[in-house]
């Protein structure tokens, strides 16, 4: 379900570069903002973390995004699968 970006005003503001950026409602009053990019094209989440296209690569007849992270080392970034095996364990200790 799409919805209109001018409904998250209040905490994004109108600053949406293209018209197919476009918010997906996921869950409550959370959004998964959809964008395409390019390769090389960067995507930043407020002033201390920084994403990166860096290749587009075919595994097996699908298509493999690489992604590269600038962040503060105090920012834990992982895989889903890891995050969830992580709190797994977190939880059975």
């Amino acid at each position: 379900m799409s919805l209109d970006a001018g409904r998250f005003d209040d905490c994004h503001g109108d600053e949406w570069e293209q018209e197919s950026d476009r918010i997906e409602a996921i869950n409550g009053d959370k959004g998964m903002l959809v964008l395409k990019r390019n390769v090389g094209q960067k995507i930043r989440i407020n002033d201390d973390i920084e994403i990166m296209i860096t290749g587009v690569d075919m595994f097996a007849n699908t298509p493999q995004v690489k992604l590269g992270f600038i962040a503060p080392m105090c920012h834990r970034i992982d895989r889903e699968e890891i995050y969830w095996k992580r709190k797994l364990e977190k939880v059975e200790k």
